[in-house]
């Protein structure tokens, strides 16, 4: 089973000191990968492979940030300084180059900072000897205020985390830790809810958010709303209903079983086991689902426990 153990809300990067301080930034978490940008930084791409792939940032004006990462073999050295030579062949004008090995970043191995003053573009490489993970980070900061301590910022809150520990996620104010050894497969990012979820060790994992208001759904009942969402896969399942707490939450337990189908390739007894609670502080409903074999109440409750439905006071 994933092991959570030790994790509390309070140490999730999303909830920590660091982003209470700056109300105005908030914090990505995906694929393994942690930062804090601006709040007006949206996602526009996002990869649904953890060994390479890229996410794009973007606001009203233009893009402002693309992380791109691959794993490297073990044994295999990553040259970040003609990796970053490339980029700057790519920009004009004058190239300022800026050492930030001693500063922002200690997890990683990294080149030289380096800003186009004319297109205001900056880019940095890193490799972390951690995952075995290098990344380039290109920043589009015209518009920008300061913008060189802005993609410092961004870089120095940088953090990789490894696929066999718990990570954060973070997307869309659906903030939660993910247990090791799962792996994202599917994703629906609508109007006023996201729903993320993931394979793992014997069970699959998935993570829900809805926003009331935009969702035109009744906050007072979760239950009923998340019930019409999973009508289609919940359609052959036996299952019953009972009250438990999540946090300071009174939260919904849905636990049922697909019947026994005597015939040849039978159907196993497929497990489900969700918890559904309401939050008024933020005025969003959450879910917390696992099906699979032989399920343990504790996986499912150690994730409900590491999902942040609200900022503290």
């Amino acid at each position: 089973m994933a092991n959570l153990a030790g994790m509390s809300l309070g140490e999730h990067p999303s909830i920590s000191a660091a982003a209470l301080a700056r109300a105005d930034w908030t914090y990505l978490g995906w694929q393994g990968w942690g930062l804090f940008c601006p709040a007006s930084w949206n996602p526009v791409i996002l990869s649904a492979m953890r060994r390479s792939g890229s996410v794009v940032l973007a606001d009203l004006d233009s893009r402002r940030l693309e992380l791109t990462w691959r794993s490297r073999p073990k044994r295999k050295r990553v040259d970040l300084a003609r990796t970053i030579d490339e980029v700057a062949a790519s920009l004009t004008g004058r190239i300022d180059r800026h050492d930030l090995r001693r500063r922002e970043q200690r997890q990683f191995q990294s080149s030289e900072l380096i800003y186009s003053r004319g297109e205001q573009v900056a880019a940095v490489a890193l490799a972390s000897e951690l995952t075995q993970r290098a990344v380039v980070l290109r920043f589009w900061l015209a518009g920008v205020e300061k913008p060189l301590e802005t993609a410092r910022a961004v870089i120095g809150s940088l953090r990789d985390y490894r696929a066999d520990e718990p990570s954060p996620w973070a997307l869309y104010d659906l903030a939660f830790w993910l247990p090791a050894k799962f792996r994202l497969t599917d994703r629906r990012i609508l109007a006023g809810s996201t729903r993320l979820a993931f394979a793992g060790p014997g069970a699959v994992l998935s993570f829900s958010k809805v926003a009331a208001a935009a969702a035109a759904a009744d906050q007072s009942d979760p239950v009923e709303w998340f019930a019409r969402s999973h009508r289609k896969d919940r359609r052959w399942y036996r299952y019953q209903q009972l009250q438990q707490a999540v946090g300071q939450h009174e939260a919904t337990l849905t636990a049922g079983r697909l019947p026994w189908y005597r015939w040849g390739g039978q159907w196993y007894r497929r497990e489900l086991l969700a918890l559904c609670w309401a939050c008024q502080t933020s005025e969003r409903m959450f879910e917390v689902q696992t099906t699979g074999w032989r399920l343990k109440m504790a996986l499912l409750q150690e994730a409900a426990d590491g999902l942040v439905c609200h900022l503290p006071k």
